[in-house]
């Protein structure tokens, strides 16, 4: 909790986040499966942070950047929508934030 994530990433890629209007965890880990993105939100585009081509623009091989902040424990579903089907996703467990000695 209230960690920040960074997702790194060229032009052919996107950062989605399945989502399902019900709020049902099990449905939504079963779109996310299924790489069902039809109630998703796309929060990173192919030129999220950076106008550049898909060698690299911007001066870096990858240029763009999404960051999310956790800010409660759950399950967060971060898919790369053209590249889902192939496996590129991610299940981020969130568990409560550790007491600093």
């Amino acid at each position: 909790v209230n960690t920040t994530l960074q997702f790194r990433y060229n032009n052919m890629h996107s950062v989605f986040v399945p989502y399902i209007a019900s709020g049902n965890e099990g449905d939504t880990m079963e779109a996310y499966s299924a790489c069902d993105l039809s109630s998703g939100m796309q929060v990173g585009a192919f030129n999220q942070g950076c106008p550049g081509d898909f060698e690299g623009g911007c001066g870096t091989a990858w240029p763009n950047v999404f960051e999310a902040v956790v800010t409660q424990p759950g399950t967060l579903y971060i898919v790369c929508e053209p590249h889902c089907m192939m496996g590129q996703k991610i299940r981020v467990v969130v568990g409560e934030e550790a007491a600093v000695p």
